[in-house]
């Protein structure tokens, strides 16, 4: 049976929070001191291939994913008594897609890529299996966690898991090139895969029982989170096989090493919206406090992320030479149009999960597959030209049209009116603060620092996020207060306001 001990939803989500956030930042350090001893060992050509084959594998992904971790948190969150059933299933079912998906993903990558091998395809889609950074096994089993909201034996594992990746790539898998990178991938995280099964099951009692009705009611349920997934990869991974078939893979690895920057910088929006998820699901129903969870979240989000996107933009050079190294000076071109995408991509991650957690899968749908053409459409035009810039003004026009799209249906219009709402004044804050970083020479650290002092300044000029915002968020993530005369029965028991 699952066990929730009684803490408030609010502390819950904080201490989660913060947990993730700190477990997390030690992991994406360690991702990316691997991708500096990768960057340098394999070249701009060899870490073009590397990430090549994982964009690919990304595609097949959606078939094994199936969203089938956000429908069960969805579901567990409000009856945390199936909990254990419900991710036996989809377990069962993941693994299932996963033995079908995988020889089928490497077989058609030979296809794609005739120099490429069917072995090192089918080690690198173990992934699906495997993996700490994307839906696998692993993030099935996070799910009692999840909807606990206490991570921190999952985070704890994810760390170790990076850790163990960064002293094989830097050290026996070393001189084994793209197969011994993509070998340590899917291997590392093997045995910790093993300890999180057991501590999940230790706390939801995990039931794996092969239900034939069971599921298939569960991959009928999944069929809309699939084609959400299918459109979301192409909006965020069909620009590195565009690269690979209009140009090379030498212009991969140049498009592939700072939009790992990028992914880093992005954590705080996942972290936030894996401790907020569950909520959304649970006040499903009460649009007002969705809509005021939402407008806070986003808010807080992007007043956080402009600094770090203006970082990313006045000192893209060196921070690309300090990474990984100088051969990949032109990757400086493309990282300040990937940093600017940050602020819309935030955006987009607390859209969808309000969308997907209260139900509204369709709407989603429609507003990533209009991002979805645009991307493909703008990557056809700009990558031959442009190359690897060309892809990262592809990918910023994009997110762009998949917020704007909103003002079409019009059941997306109160969404899209809020969205643009909250990121007006940190975006309009931080253009002006940092504009001056632009000037070159030493006079770019005088004119960011300047900027970071008057940022907060015009934030809460312009309105941005001030005090009243985090208790407005506080007060959003409280459940509700009973009435006086209501007595507590077994039903309150791991409501909203359960925790770990």
């Amino acid at each position: 049976m699952l066990r929730c001990a009684p803490m408030s939803a609010v502390s819950s989500v904080l201490r989660n929070s913060a947990v993730l956030l700190s477990g997390t930042i030690g992991s994406k350090l360690l991702v990316l001191f691997s991708y500096a001893v990768l960057t340098r060992t394999l070249g701009p050509a060899g870490f073009g291939r590397y990430s090549l084959v994982f964009a690919w594998i990304a595609f097949f992904e959606v078939f094994t994913d199936a969203g089938l971790d956000s429908l069960t948190a969805r579901e567990a969150a409000r009856d945390r008594e199936s909990t254990g059933q419900r991710v036996g299933d989809a377990l069962i079912l993941r693994f299932l897609l996963a033995a079908i998906t995988i020889p089928v993903a490497a077989w058609a990558f030979r296809v794609f890529t005739p120099e490429a091998t069917f072995p090192l395809a089918a080690l690198a889609g173990l992934v699906l299996l495997t993996s700490a950074r994307r839906a696998s096994l692993r993030s099935a089993l996070e799910v009692p966690f999840r909807i606990d909201l206490a991570m921190g034996i999952p985070t704890l594992l994810a760390v170790l898991a990076e850790a163990v990746h960064l002293g094989l790539v830097a050290g026996p898998l070393r001189r084994l090139g793209v197969e011994g990178a993509v070998a340590a991938q899917s291997l590392s995280p093997l045995p910790f895969l093993v300890l999180l099964a057991i501590a999940s099951h230790r706390r939801a009692a995990i039931r794996l029982r092969p239900d034939p009705a069971r599921l298939g009611a569960l991959a009928r349920t999944s069929l809309p989170f699939v084609a959400v997934l299918i459109v979301n990869v192409v909006l965020a991974r069909v620009d590195v096989l565009m690269l690979e078939y209009l140009r090379d893979s030498h212009e991969v690895g140049v498009y592939a090493a700072p939009t790992r920057v990028v992914e880093v910088a992005n954590l705080l929006a996942i972290l936030l919206m894996t401790s907020v998820f569950p909520l959304f699901a649970e006040r499903r129903g009460e649009e007002a406090r969705v809509e005021r969870l939402f407008r806070e979240s986003l808010r807080v989000l992007v007043a956080v992320v402009v600094p770090v996107v203006a970082v990313q933009i006045a000192f893209a050079g060196p921070l690309v030479r300090m990474l990984f190294g100088r051969d990949w000076s032109a990757s400086a071109d493309v990282l300040p149009w990937l940093a600017l995408s940050e602020v819309l991509v935030y955006a987009d991650i607390v859209i969808t999960a309000r969308l997907l957690a209260t139900g509204r899968e369709r709407l989603n749908l429609g507003l990533l597959a209009c991002a979805a053409g645009a991307n493909v459409a703008l990557n056809l035009v700009l990558i031959p030209p442009l190359g690897a810039r060309g892809a990262a003004i592809a990918t910023l026009i994009a997110y762009a049209i998949r917020i704007l799209a909103g003002f079409g249906p019009r059941a997306a219009r109160p969404l899209t009116r809020q969205t643009l709402a909250s990121l007006g004044p940190a975006v309009l804050a931080g253009a002006v603060a940092f504009a001056p970083t632009m000037v070159g020479g030493t006079w770019r650290a005088v004119a960011f620092a300047a900027g970071a002092v008057g940022y907060p300044a015009l934030l809460w000029i312009l309105g941005g996020v001030r005090l009243s915002d985090f208790r407005e968020l506080r007060d959003a993530i409280r459940p509700p207060a009973a009435p006086e005369n209501d007595t507590p029965g077994a039903d309150d028991v791991g409501g909203p306001g359960a925790g770990a």
